[in-house]
């Protein structure tokens, strides 16, 4: 996936793509795809990226999350408070649990050694 298929996915859920699934009137979001996807990168510790056509090589959940963020931030670009605050519950929430050790435990029963 690239930085632009990230913009175009985060687009269209955000209902900003036209009939044809393209970006009418986000020139600028457009002009600053890299930034926008630097910072939520970042947060993610995801490679940086220095041209939309680079490709990332992220785990389905990173991808995931990375586009919830970029919505989060094109949204808040666009002053939609309504979609913002969405993503932004979103975000948070599935990045809670990416950035978390957490690991399955196997169903133990505790030992009993007579009481002892």
């Amino acid at each position: 996936m690239t930085g632009n298929d990230i913009l175009k996915i985060s687009a269209s859920l955000l209902g900003y793509t036209d009939t044809n699934g393209e970006m009418e009137g986000l020139k600028t979001i457009i002009n600053r795809g890299c930034e926008i996807i630097n910072q939520i990168g970042f947060d993610l510790e995801i490679p940086k990226i220095f041209m939309l056509s680079e490709k990332l090589t992220l785990s389905q959940k990173a991808e995931e999350l990375l586009i919830y963020g970029v919505c989060m931030l094109i949204a808040l670009n666009c002053e939609d408070t309504d979609k913002s605050e969405l993503f932004t519950r979103l975000y948070n929430m599935k990045r809670a649990g990416f950035k978390s050790n957490i690991t399955t435990k196997q169903n133990v029963l505790p030992f009993n050694n007579g009481g002892e």
